[in-house]
C-alpha cells in the first residue's frame, strides 16, 4: 500500500476529475479511484526496478568494451563510473524490493529494449562523459541518480506507451509514481543495504491498510456530498478574493483538508494542515501555499470556537 500522502494525492486527482467533468458518475469515480491504488505500486516498482535493469545494461556494455583488444577509455570510465553507483547497487542488493518485485510480477523481461534506449541515449549526452569527473562519494552517487531520472526518465515517451498498453490507468498515475521514486531516492541513506526495510522507505509503517482504503474512501465521497457546504465556509474566508479566480486545484485541496477536519476524528488537524500544504506545494502555483494556509488557519479557528471539530484517538495527538 502506498503512503497516506499519495492516497491523498490519488483522490483529489480523482476528485477534479469528478468536479471538472459535468455528467462523471461519482460511484463509477470511486470504483476507478480505488482500482487505481491497488495498482499504482505496481508503476512505482517498475519504476524503481529500471533502475536496475539500466545499471545492469550498462555493466554488459562494460564487459564488452573491455573485451576489446584496443577498448575506447573514453567509453569504458563513464560506464564504469554509471555502473559503480552505490544507490542503484543498494536498491539491487535489497532482500525485500527484490521479493516485492517478485511477488507483484513485476519484471522488465519482456521489454529489454527500453533500458537499453535509455542509457545509450544518455550516451549522447555531456553529462555522460562528465560522469567520471563527479566525487567518489554516496551524496554525489544520489545526486547524479536524481538527475539522471529527471532528465532521462521522467517524460519518456517510449516509457510512457510501455506503461499505457499494461494498465489504462498508469497514464494519469505515472506523475505520483515519479513523485514516489524521488522521495525514496531521497529517503536512502548509505547505511541501507540488503537486510533494510524497502517500504519503509516510502510508506508509513504505523498506517493499516483497510483504514487507509477507508480513509480514501471517505475523502472521496464525503467531499463531494459535503461540496456546498465546504464551498461556503470557504467563500466566507476568501471575501477579499473572487473565487471564480482561485485556482480549482487550491479550492479542491482546501475542500478536501476542510473533508479530514471535520469527517475523520483519527487524523489530527495538524496532520491534516500540512500534508495539504505540501501537495499544494507540488501541484498548485508557487503561491498557493501560502494562501491555502492562511485561508485553513482561519477556518480552523472558527470550527474550533464553533466546537465543530471532533477529534478521537490518535486525532487528539
Amino acid at each position: 500500500m502506498i503512503s497516506r500522502r499519495h492516497l491523498r494525492i490519488k483522490a483529489m486527482q480523482y476528485l477534479y476529475g469528478y468536479f471538472m467533468s459535468e455528467n462523471d458518475n461519482p460511484i463509477r469515480g470511486e470504483k476507478e479511484l480505488l482500482t487505481s491504488v491497488a495498482k499504482v505500486e505496481d508503476l512505482f516498482l517498475y519504476q524503481v526496478l529500471l533502475l536496475v535493469e539500466i545499471n545492469q545494461y550498462a555493466w554488459r556494455l562494460s564487459e564488452d568494451a573491455s573485451s576489446k583488444f584496443f577498448p575506447d577509455e573514453s567509453e569504458v570510465e563513464p560506464i564504469e563510473r554509471f555502473i559503480d553507483n552505490r544507490v542503484v547497487k543498494q536498491l539491487a542488493e535489497n532482500a525485500e524490493f527484490s521479493s516485492l518485485v517478485k511477488e507483484r510480477g513485476v519484471n522488465w523481461s519482456a521489454q529489454p529494449d527500453i533500458a537499453r534506449k535509455i542509457f545509450n541515449d544518455f550516451r549522447m549526452t555531456p553529462e555522460f562523459k562528465k560522469i567520471k569527473d563527479q566525487p567518489d562519494t554516496y551524496a554525489a552517487d544520489k545526486d547524479f541518480m536524481l538527475r539522471f531520472i529527471k532528465k532521462n526518465i521522467f517524460g519518456n515517451e517510449n516509457l510512457q506507451a510501455f506503461y499505457e498498453e499494461i494498465n489504462l490507468y498508469w497514464s494519469e498515475d505515472i506523475d505520483l509514481a515519479n513523485i514516489m521514486l524521488m522521495h525514496l531516492l531521497k529517503a536512502m541513506n548509505i547505511n541501507f543495504n540488503e537486510i533494510s526495510s524497502f517500504t519503509a522507505l516510502y510508506h508509513e509503517p504505523i498506517e493499516d491498510e483497510k483504514e487507509d482504503l477507508e480513509m480514501i474512501r471517505n475523502i472521496y465521497r464525503k467531499t463531494i456530498l459535503n461540496n456546498k457546504e465546504y464551498e461556503s465556509i470557504i467563500s466566507a474566508k476568501t471575501q477579499n478574493w473572487e473565487v471564480d479566480r482561485i485556482a480549482q486545484i487550491d479550492i479542491l485541496i482546501m475542500k478536501m483538508a476542510l473533508c479530514e477536519i471535520l469527517e475523520m476524528p483519527s487524523i489530527p488537524v495538524k496532520v491534516t494542515l500540512n500534508e495539504y500544504i505540501d501537495i499544494s506545494k507540488m501541484y498548485s502555483t508557487p503561491k498557493s501555499s501560502i494562501f491555502i494556509n492562511g485561508v485553513l488557519d482561519k477556518m480552523i479557528e472558527d470550527l474550533r470556537k464553533s466546537n465543530k471539530i471532533k477529534k478521537t484517538g490518535r486525532g487528539l495527538i
